[in-house]
């Protein structure tokens, strides 16, 4: 309650101010998502579909491999939400307490993808092959599994180009700096021209997108990803649902 010991103009104006701010719209929540490479395309539309649906929020996304996001997360970068392209980061995540209830919201696959025409069978394309690099990225850890089951890692070893994400591995196969790469089926569906051949899923572990949030915000969010409309986009850019 104002003062009534204040001049009447000084009551009059302080009261048309705050006439002023309680007209004004809300704020939005500015979020942060840190998501897997592979997932570039499609966060876009998601991005739209989740604002929309909650205006109060916007989306902030910050892309990379998923092991590069899970040590920026764990060196104390801000976000709300991490989207691993595999459950191993997020199990390392949650190791240091970090996140919570982590889902699984949509999976892959693993293709060969090349501007040149593909052998048939399990056989490697001759020349270098560009793979996301295993030592940080799942696209390049399933890809290693791959190559390990059909006995062809240590032939291939002096063929392999590491790329930093799986997206980088795409452009390095779509220009043509290498012959081939292994790289998900939604990335390689989304470049016109370029051949690809299915890699059998029981040569690598399942390709599972999980989201861990790291505050309620982000819990928001994942429950948005798991839901009709989400999941209705996901499939738009070729990705599967996640298991039951």
């Amino acid at each position: 309650m104002l003062s009534s010991s204040l001049p009447r103009a000084a009551r009059a104006a302080i009261l048309a101010l705050l006439t002023l701010f309680a007209a004004l719209p809300a704020r939005c929540e500015s979020l942060r998502i840190f998501a897997a490479a592979s997932l570039t395309d499609v966060l876009v539309p998601l991005a739209e579909a989740y604002e929309a649906a909650h205006p109060q929020d916007e989306l902030t996304l910050v892309l990379a491999g998923s092991g590069t996001l899970a040590r920026q997360i764990d060196q104390g970068a801000r976000g709300d939400l991490f989207l691993s392209a595999n459950a191993d980061w997020v199990e390392w995540l949650r190791a240091r307490d970090i996140g919570d209830a982590p889902r699984v919201v949509a999976r892959n696959r693993l293709v060969w993808a090349s501007l040149d025409p593909l052998p048939e069978g399990d056989a490697p394309p001759s020349g270098r092959i560009a793979i996301a690099d295993p030592a940080s990225v799942p696209a390049g850890r399933y890809a290693r599994a791959h190559l390990e089951a059909i006995d062809a890692w240590d032939s291939l070893a002096g063929r392999l180009l590491y790329a930093r994400n799986v997206r980088d591995a795409l452009a390095w196969t779509a220009r043509g700096d290498v012959a081939a790469g292994i790289v998900y089926a939604t990335d390689a569906q989304a470049v016109p021209g370029l051949h690809a051949r299915a890699i059998p899923a029981d040569t690598h572990p399942s390709i599972d997108y999980v989201a861990l949030p790291l505050t309620p915000e982000g819990a928001r969010i994942a429950t948005f990803l798991s839901g009709d409309a989400a999941q209705a986009i996901l499939a738009e850019f070729g990705f599967l649902p996640p298991p039951d």
